[in-house]
């Protein structure tokens, strides 16, 4: 029905809301650096959710062609309607000689941009529809998760190191730089990695939703386009690239020579890694989209105060974001051009944000200002600001430890210290919270429901004692001038929760090494208990 409408013309809206959400722009780190956070993302045009349905039309007071509009409108609504296609559903087209996986994945692709350009239409005749802004985000998302699933990991993003002794472990040198040194090593390290690699190139993100990344010659096409729509007008896309076009005048030149370094690769016979290399782009620059989407889905669930219609409370939409934001902190991997291991100061940047939005899903979540029912689960909540937490807190180890004071023979904690505990209580909180609704539900750890895992709260468990385990065996690996003090600090760390109080001993002769001990029987203890947990699940 779609197609048998007369063409359409554009509102100034739908034009506004595509401007925004397809804009290349690469500073995508602005999105959610705000000084309010009850503002739209950068470049949202705020107009777009003030106008009346119907003024968002096209103004031609026709009659006929008022009955179209609003006949297209109809189609638009109802086609947004339809569920996201599924990565698993079954094939009723030629697979063109593909394997099952990789025409599985393609198929995923082209559904995921008919989902698209279902809602993304919608959202253009009414922008205000929260749920809208949030299916769209998802429809981007998961084509980003299929890429990056199928992208070969740059690094192993388990590091067995954690969980063991070596003879090599134990440090050489102790730490020597201050929290202000740290910080700014950091960023420094950051800035130079920044200086050859980009986020995506060209004019317009919808490139990157329009072609199918993992089918061949829907990519070369891919590529072709992107390389017309960027060219210099002295430099044309030859070959089996196609024609060059103009490139607005004083436009930097970077986006097409990093486009001819990647082209080059399919010439040289490199496919994988030619593949590889968009890949990455692909990767940030649907996850751009999505953040955007979801960022302006935030905003319109806060606005939505006493309004009964609202479907979507915004700790959910929060929920989201954050969720999001930490997938991107998943295999500590910076995808883009070219693909490199995240460093310290873009994970700290990054988790420090997520912990931003869950903290504020958990505030909203029992806030009276709303009307309708909140679907967020706290301690799903609690888990992930606490792992938000652990994250920061590993980029902090190489603070130095301070030095005794004189005077009161106690000594300030570090910045680690002091985030690693809170990543400890609010384990401990999620841990408790889901055992108790596990308890009331009237199930034990089978309840698979419940907990935020496939392994309900015995994960939750795990993962506060896993934690406890690591803070033990990162202060003993640290050098010995200042492992006393590294076992000190972890000791206060550890003590926040005990598996089985009655481990910890009472003896003060014992020393700082009896109480790592206490501490590491106590994480055994639990630990061994969650494999007979998990043997009955």
């Amino acid at each position: 029905m779609e197609l048998a409408l007369p063409p359409i013309e554009e509102s100034l809206a739908s034009k506004a809301i595509k401007a925004f959400l397809l804009d290349a722009n690469k500073d995508t780190d602005s999105l959610t650096m705000s000084d309010s956070t009850d503002d739209l993302p950068r470049g949202c045009p705020e107009w777009v959710f003030e106008i009346s349905d119907s003024s968002s039309s096209s103004n031609d007071d026709d009659e006929q062609q008022d009955s179209i509009e609003q006949l297209r409108r109809g189609v638009a609504h109802e086609l947004a309607k339809g569920e996201i296609a599924d990565l698993e559903s079954p094939s009723t087209e030629d697979d063109q000689g593909l394997s099952a996986e990789r025409e599985s994945t393609q198929r995923h692709e082209l559904n995921l941009y008919q989902n698209f350009r279902a809602v993304l239409n919608d959202l253009c005749y009414r922008p205000n529809n929260v749920e809208g802004w949030v299916k769209l985000s998802e429809c981007i998302g998961f084509k980003a998760e299929d890429i990056c699933d199928r992208i070969v990991r740059i690094q192993d993003p388990y590091d067995s190191s954690e969980f063991c002794l070596t003879d090599k472990s134990k440090r050489e040198q102790p730490a020597t730089m201050t929290l202000y040194q740290l910080k700014k090593d950091q960023e420094e390290e950051f800035q130079v990695s920044q200086t050859n690699w980009k986020p995506f190139i060209g004019n317009d993100l919808l490139i990157y939703m329009k072609y199918s990344w993992s089918n061949l010659s829907s990519l070369e096409a891919f590529a072709r386009e992107l390389g017309s729509s960027i060219a210099p007008a002295a430099d044309n896309v030859d070959g089996a690239m196609g024609e060059g076009s103009n490139i607005e005048e004083g436009q930097d030149s970077s986006d097409y020579l990093c486009w001819k370094e990647i082209q080059s690769k399919f010439e040289e016979g490199k496919y994988v890694e030619w593949a590889n290399s968009w890949a990455g782009m692909y990767v940030t620059a649907l996850r751009t989209m999505r953040l955007k989407a979801l960022l302006v889905a935030r905003y319109l669930a806060k606005k939505n105060k006493g309004d009964s219609r609202a479907s979507m409370h915004p700790s959910e939409v929060c929920e989201d974001v954050g969720t999001a934001l930490y997938s991107e902190l998943m295999a500590s991997t910076v995808y883009g051009y070219p693909i490199h291991p995240m460093l310290g100061f873009e994970k700290r940047n990054i988790a420090e944000r997520c912990n931003l939005y869950f903290q504020e899903a958990v505030e909203l979540s029992t806030s009276t200002d709303y009307t309708q029912k909140c679907q967020t689960v706290s301690h799903e909540l609690h888990f992930m600001i606490g792992k938000c937490y652990e994250k920061i807190a590993s980029t902090l180890k190489e603070e130095k430890y301070p030095l005794v004071t004189s005077q009161e023979g106690d000594q300030s904690s570090r910045l680690y210290e002091k985030t690693m505990h809170d990543a400890i209580v609010h384990y401990s909180k999620a841990s408790t919270e889901a055992q108790a609704a596990e308890k009331a539900s009237g199930g034990g750890p089978d309840k698979s429901c419940l907990g935020g895992s496939s392994h309900g709260a015995i994960e939750y468990l795990y993962r506060l004692h896993a934690s406890r385990f690591k803070v033990l065996l990162s202060a003993i690996k640290r050098a010995r001038e200042e492992c006393e003090l590294a076992e000190l600090e972890a000791f206060r760390i550890t003590s926040v929760k005990w598996f089985d109080e009655s481990n910890e001993s009472s003896s003060s002769a014992l020393g700082i090494h009896g109480k790592t001990w206490d501490v590491f029987a106590d994480c055994v203890d639990g630990k061994f208990l969650l494999c007979l947990l998990s043997m009955q699940v």
